[in-house]
């Protein structure tokens, strides 16, 4: 977030245990009074929200294969939301990771079992981001599903020991989270949901977890 501040950063972990609705009444209280004056973090939880509200669509009839999500996923979720907490309280000082990355990759790990939904829709064809890193090869593709937008990003050369968000963005500039990923040295084919409709989608894009644009690309009609 462009206007992250050192108060932000402390929110972090209660923003995403809120979307789950997980933090006690001191915890809300005291979030909520940092939301009345802050709007990027109030964008940042609307943002968490819709990537948890995603999970009610992950039905076990939409899914290839035979896997499931684990019985206990939600309480690994919660379990994670309040390591992050404890671990921003402790070490306010050092740079923490953007959105919660414990829970956002929690949140990742249960939107990977929608792989490639049975909606008619065929793989999409992939094109090459228009900024990438240097050494590193990245082509996307994106598919209309009944949840929004599916992404397929085929990536060779990012950093594996970082973390990457991708967005999408309708024509107002308004973003939507569709997911976390790591870098891979070797090929590696991804598959990621966004809640933005695939008509209204412009702009596909990745940052790293300096907020920094990794990938960057507009749309082809």
């Amino acid at each position: 977030m462009a206007g992250m501040n050192a108060d932000c950063r402390a929110h972090r972990g209660d923003l995403a245990a809120h979307a789950l609705d997980r933090l006690d009444a001191d915890e809300r209280t005291r979030l909520l009074a940092h939301l009345d004056g802050c709007a990027d973090c109030r964008d940042a939880l609307d943002e968490l929200r819709a990537t948890a509200g995603a999970l009610a669509y992950a039905s076990l009839d939409h899914l290839e294969g035979t896997d499931s999500p684990p019985a206990d996923l939600v309480e690994r979720i919660a379990r994670s939301a309040r390591a992050e907490r404890r671990s921003v309280r402790r070490a306010r000082h050092r740079r923490l990771l953007v959105a919660g990355v414990g829970v956002a990759a929690a949140l990742l790990l249960a939107l990977g079992f929608v792989r490639m939904a049975r909606d008619g829709d065929t793989t999409p064809a992939l094109q090459p981001f228009t900024v990438t890193p240097d050494g590193a090869s990245v082509d996307f593709g994106l598919a209309r599903n009944d949840q929004g937008t599916q992404i397929v990003l085929r990536q060779t050369g990012l950093d594996p020991s970082r973390v990457y968000w991708m967005w999408l963005a309708d024509e107002t500039g308004r973003r939507y989270n569709a997911g976390t990923f790591r870098g891979a040295e070797r090929t590696e084919t991804i598959t990621m949901q966004s809640a933005l409709p695939l008509d209204e989608t412009v702009r596909v894009w990745c940052t790293d977890s300096d907020t920094e644009v990794v990938l960057d690309s507009w749309v082809k009609r």
